[in-house]
């Protein structure tokens, strides 16, 4: 027993000295090929939870450090590296690019994931570092001339929608928009009440990556919504470790070309020469009409995201933005302001894991109607105003002796713009929430159920001056009319599937199957009226209140990836898809899709540094 309590004694002695060998290592991480410092690499002392990252400078200190220890750098897209330390007080370290980087890059596909080199559908991954840079106000402009065989149209107003086709039209007569799904949230193709587009409520700096499904077999398992292609949209998730990014944009923009029609001075030589009976009708002035219809334009984008552990278990992200942009046209504004939160635990050392995302996005635009036309045919002789008019102080063409508008005359395309207040308000709300479990006593198998919700509430007021010659006054005096529209549209989602991976020899087999439940509600209401004092009882409005029937889809969906020697990839993939909007005897649809491929690089291209 003496012995014992001797050599504890000693141990305990030699605890202090043990403690003060520790050291602290100062380095800095580089790019192999670049010697560029690399931020944001993870430093960890091999079988501890002690590390660190480095900094903008790719620089880091780990301190704690014992003879013997070793240290592994790791940074997505480079290989790992591991250093043993023996005492270095500085120490660089040089990572290389990972040469099969591209081919484990993973895509979303439909209810799931899948490395892009066992992809057998036609599948494009666009991450950050793709996206296309400077101001973008929606998210379809992230992807713009990014992805072959995807086009994307749009009209150049602030925050317009855009026109998107997946290979061409399929259509003559039905909608060739693509389906679109955020988050696993399959959302409506319609733009809501004082809306501009679809996807102009998500802020782009909270995308994490796109995934466009192009052909038969990579959007079956969508089902009828699908036959237009697909574009999955991935929003950032949270962070273990403190971080705060604000980011700040401004632009300005000009007209640059117009199209070259006659000046004022060339327009009356021209009627001097042909009609010199009607040089009396012309004006003195000398108008560009499509200069005067347009201004210079101011874009703000502020976006602040904070990042962190929140109670040291939940990875969280909070994204607050506002975006501002005017339109070429004089009075074309866009302005969004939004907040989004993603929070993705994982509990049970990863056998449960969370996802919760919730955006909220308030949008302020003031439209404007097409005037383009009206400005090339104006007469450029004439003033944009006229003092003595009774249109609100504007040229227009109407007889002064009883004030009516002069027939099949164009109206003045700068008042049609300054005295229409055609303004939209939509507040939307939208999110899932994801759970994800993987069986403590069948490791192979997975339960997933994903709740997703959609509301957008959205309102817009059209008012035309009393004084407007444009506002339709069936060649009286007008009063001026307005009109007023108000929707809400809401679309809520139940998802549930297993997924059984497991791995036979050289076979692996992936095995999907679930069911998904989905309501969309909406209801509008609009009113109009002419602010005509002459009629009986004053203005007159027309009300009207219509509830649309609600709409409900029902899916039953499987698939299966089998691998065999990682070389022959087979994908079969079926879903039967219900609709509320026919028949019961005609409610019913099935959508197979097979897809076969096989690596021939494996086999034939060995050695080959090209293929």
């Amino acid at each position: 027993m003496k012995t014992i309590y001797t050599k504890l004694l000693f141990l305990l002695l030699l605890l202090p000295f043990s403690a003060l060998a520790q050291s602290t290592l100062d380095g800095v991480v580089l790019d192999a090929k670049s010697k560029q410092p690399l931020p944001g690499v993870n430093v960890i002392i091999q079988g501890t939870a002690n590390g660190t990252s480095t900094d903008f400078d790719g620089k880091f200190k780990l301190s704690k450090l014992n003879k013997g220890d070793k240290i592994v750098f790791s940074f997505i897209g480079y290989s790992n590296a591991t250093v043993e330390f023996n005492n270095q007080k500085n120490l660089t370290v040089s990572l290389e690019e990972e040469s099969n980087q591209l081919q484990e890059v993973v895509v979303q596909v439909g209810y799931g994931n899948v490395k892009k080199k066992d992809a057998t559908g036609s599948v494009t991954l666009l991450t950050s570092k793709d996206f296309n840079k400077g101001a973008n106000i929606t998210a379809e402009n992230l992807l713009n001339g990014r992805v072959a065989g995807l086009t994307i149209n749009t009209s150049g107003a602030p925050g317009s929608g855009s026109e998107i086709r997946i290979r061409g039209g399929a259509s003559l007569f039905a909608k060739n928009d693509p389906l679109i799904v955020i988050d696993g949230l399959p959302i409506e193709n319609n733009t809501g009440t004082g809306a501009t587009s679809i996807l102009s409520s998500i802020n782009p700096s909270t995308i994490e990556s796109f995934s466009v499904l192009k052909d038969a077999s990579a959007t079956a398992i969508y089902g009828s919504r699908a036959s237009n292609g697909v574009i999955i949209i991935t929003t950032k998730k949270g962070g273990k470790k403190l971080s705060v990014d604000y980011n700040f944009q401004y632009g300005s923009g000009k007209l640059i070309k117009t199209l070259d029609v006659f000046s004022g001075d060339e327009f009356r030589q021209i009627i001097a020469n042909k009609l010199p009976g009607r040089v009396s009708e012309l004006g003195t002035a000398n108008t560009d009409w499509q200069k005067e219809i347009y201004r210079r334009t101011d874009f703000v984008d502020n976006s602040l995201t904070i990042k962190g552990n929140l109670f040291n278990v939940i990875p969280s992200r909070i994204t607050v933005g506002n975006t501002y942009q005017e339109g070429l046209r004089l009075t074309n504004s866009f302005n969004r302001n939004t907040v989004s939160v993603a929070m993705n635990p994982s509990l049970f050392k990863d056998h449960l894991k969370l996802k919760l995302n919730a955006n909220y996005s308030n949008e302020h635009n003031r439209f404007t109607d097409g005037v383009e036309g009206a400005a090339i045919r104006f007469d450029p002789t004439q003033p944009v105003y006229k003092s003595n008019s009774i249109y609100g102080g504007f040229f227009e063409y109407y007889n002064p002796g009883n004030g009516q508008i002069t027939p099949q005359t164009i109206r003045n395309p700068v008042a049609q713009l300054l005295q229409t207040n055609d303004r939209g308000i939509n507040n939307r709300v939208y999110g899932n929430f994801e759970l994800d479990y993987k069986f403590h006593f069948f490791p192979a198998l997975r339960a997933v159920v994903n709740l997703g919700f959609d509301q957008a509430n959205g309102e817009r007021l059209k008012n035309v001056g009393r004084d407007a010659a444009s506002s339709g006054s069936n060649n009286n005096i007008p009063y001026g009319t307005n009109e007023y529209n108000e929707g809400l549209r809401r679309n809520k989602l139940l998802d549930a599937y297993l997924v059984y991976n497991k791995t036979f020899g050289k076979t692996v087999f992936d095995l999907t199957g679930g069911y998904s439940y989905q309501k969309f509600q909406s209801s509008n209401y609009s009113s109009g009226n002419t602010n005509d004092p002459n009629l009986p009882g004053g203005p007159t409005g027309f009300p009207r209140y219509t509830p649309d029937t609600d709409v409900v889809l029902i899916g039953f969906f499987g698939r299966t990836n089998i691998n065999y020697n990682d070389k022959y990839l087979l994908t079969l993939s079926y879903r039967r898809d219900g609709s509320s909007r026919f028949s019961k005897d005609n409610r019913w649809g099935n959508f197979p899709a097979v897809a076969f491929a096989w690596k021939v690089k494996s086999d034939f291209f060995k050695e080959s540094k090209t293929i």
